[in-house]
């Protein structure tokens, strides 16, 4: 017996020109992706009838939509994230430069791209794929700590899933050994447009709110897909040295936050232009250091 091994696994993405339509078998430009996790799936949960009239006997279950959603996590890089997954999140980025390294930076726009995502287990006898069409990143963090690998998580949904024996492209462009993988050793923090040596600690959690439409179309699978309003929210864990951030969570007045991470001569960046602090003053539970957590 072949037991699939989750460290064999390969995931392959690509974009959609259409909503929940795989691009034609000559037009196919996927891309094996590294990653950490991936629990995205199809979930159609039975439920139970409330029909009466037969007795004490449970009336038969019914189903309902095909519900595909679930996370990826993964490595922030120089080629699946800033090509692909950002891309996913927040559409195409303005790109300047006459030569590497080139500057891409993504904005929130108006849409955002569909994609295919697929997860091929290639180690057993006959291998198996599932596909997952329509796919939208609802949101995407991240997180910089002082221990522990940089990492992005994205949340997903998507409009069905399709299993089946074939791989949706036979020799798609492995990503999966960046050049270039960024560390939260690497990073340096500006705070009101100033460079900070107190922040430990700093999180980003943005969301594109998107929502899927499942028109009557006989399959119980999405049909199409929307962004909302989106929303932007956020972690300090600082130490206390002195007035200054507290101050301006006190005062409810505008900052902004930036880190940046690099790599010879690639970089990686999150700016936050526009920010408000929490007014949360700190509390005295340890012996150690003061923190302030806003």
């Amino acid at each position: 017996m072949v037991w699939a091994s989750n460290a064999n696994i390969q995931l392959v993405m690509d974009f959609e020109d259409t909503y929940g339509t795989s691009r034609t078998a000559s037009s196919r430009a996927g891309f094996k992706i590294p990653f950490t996790s991936c629990d995205l799936k199809e979930d159609q949960t039975s439920q139970q009838s409330k029909i009466l009239g037969s007795g004490r006997h449970a009336a038969k279950p019914f189903y309902g939509n095909n519900v595909v959603s679930g996370t990826l996590v993964g490595p922030i890089d120089n080629g699946a994230v800033i090509g692909y997954i950002l891309k996913a999140c927040f559409g195409v980025p303005t790109t300047t430069g006459s030569a590497d390294p080139y500057t891409h930076t993504f904005k929130i726009g108006t849409s955002t791209p569909s994609f295919i995502l697929e997860k091929g287990y290639t180690d057993l006898t006959i291998p198996e794929y599932f596909l997952y069409n329509g796919c939208k990143i609802v949101g995407i963090s991240f997180s910089f700590t002082p221990a522990g690998q940089l990492i992005y998580t994205a949340q997903l949904v998507g409009a069905g899933e399709t299993a089946g024996t074939a791989a949706y492209q036979a020799s798609p462009t492995d990503l999966r050994y960046p050049a270039n993988i960024y560390y939260p050793c690497n990073a340096l923090i500006s705070e009101g447009g100033s460079p900070v040596t107190n922040i430990e600690e700093l999180s980003f959690d943005y969301k594109n709110n998107t929502v899927l439409g499942y028109g009557l179309n006989g399959t119980g699978k999405a049909t199409a897909a929307s962004e909302g309003g989106p929303t932007i929210e956020g972690r300090i864990k600082a130490m206390f040295d002195s007035m200054t951030i507290l101050a301006k969570g006190q005062a409810h007045t505008e900052s902004s936050l930036s880190v940046t991470c690099t790599q010879s001569t690639h970089s990686f960046s999150c700016y936050a232009d526009e920010l408000e602090y929490d007014h949360k003053t700190p509390v005295i539970n340890t012996p150690a250091g003061v923190y302030l957590d806003l």
